[in-house]
């Protein structure tokens, strides 16, 4: 099936001051049925490849929908960023998730203070206006070692969340309880009824941190990312 990408964020991205530009995203559900999104003056070309190609995710295959993108983002001043952006695709539904009880939530500026992080870490910050923006972190000897954090708002009910963890802490699980802790929160206590989870298809640990989280595999996406 091919639909259009958001009829806004095309045009911004097409606009002068564009800077990114997704053309075209390609996703598989769990069945294995293939959805495409992509910008309007793609979509007949598309519409053709999906009638030739069952496997959009094979390198030859890629290759081709990249040059179905390639005149209209050159025109607009685009250069592909590197290979296609292949992410696999993680739930967890109703019920909280298992996972070790060596997590403590952090809500505020205030509290996340409290524990300078490891060096290696980024990212922690949270809104302290927001109920759902909350960080499940694991504290070992004053720092936060790892912690898990709401990425996005995928929809109505539904969060999406991202784990990190120190080098020297992994191996541990110390994602994954960060993970579940979180999940738990946001289910229990911010009324989600799904969490999702994203990690790049090469990334098989971070993988395995999500499924040892309790989450479980629910499709995978390719998205061609261009710059400007």
């Amino acid at each position: 099936m091919v639909t259009r990408a958001d009829k806004l964020f095309e045009k911004f991205s097409l606009s002068r001051n564009g800077v990114i530009a997704l053309p075209i995203t390609v996703s598989e559900s769990s069945d294995g049925s293939i959805s495409y999104s992509v910008y309007k003056k793609l979509m007949r070309k598309v519409s053709a490849f999906e009638k030739t190609y069952k496997d959009p995710f094979c390198e030859d295959n890629a290759d081709k929908l990249r040059a179905i993108c390639e005149p209209l983002m050159k025109k607009h001043g685009y250069s592909i960023s590197g290979d296609p952006e292949i992410l696999t695709e993680l739930e967890a539904r109703v019920s909280p998730p298992r996972g070790k009880a060596d997590t403590i939530i952090l809500k505020t500026c205030d509290e996340i203070a409290k524990y300078p992080a490891d060096t290696t870490l980024w990212n922690l910050d949270v809104d302290d206006e927001d109920t759902a923006d909350v960080i499940c972190a694991v504290i070992e000897n004053g720092h936060v070692a790892a912690y898990a954090c709401v990425n996005d708002a995928r929809d109505a009910d539904g969060y999406e969340i991202t784990v990190e963890c120190a080098p020297q802490y992994r191996g541990r699980g110390f994602a994954s309880s960060c993970a579940a802790a979180l999940t738990g929160y946001l289910i229990s206590e911010a009324k989600a009824s799904v969490v999702y989870y994203k990690c790049r298809s090469s990334n098989s640990a971070s993988r395995r941190v999500a499924e040892k989280a309790g989450f479980t595999y629910t499709g995978r996406s390719m998205t061609f990312v261009y710059e400007r």
